[in-house]
């Protein structure tokens, strides 16, 4: 069995292309963010300096342009 997803451009044409790994993984990814986030939250409770540690690492990813998915 083939699954397919569904995707109707603005200009109204249908593309129904077989789903890919990559497609199905930003799907699931999406799904899940909002348990993922939650628990994250509690994990790091009121931890500042992690806090501020995971802010510092996402800067240092933004600069040399590594957090590009």
């Amino acid at each position: 069995m083939e699954l397919i997803f569904f995707c109707v451009a603005s200009n109204g044409v249908t593309n129904t292309d077989p789903a890919t790994p990559h497609y199905n993984s930003c799907i699931l990814s999406d799904l899940t963010m909002p348990t993922q986030n939650h628990h994250i939250e509690e994990a790091l409770g009121d931890s500042r300096s992690l806090r501020d540690g995971i802010i510092l690492l996402k800067v240092w990813l933004h600069q040399r342009q590594l957090d590009v998915v």
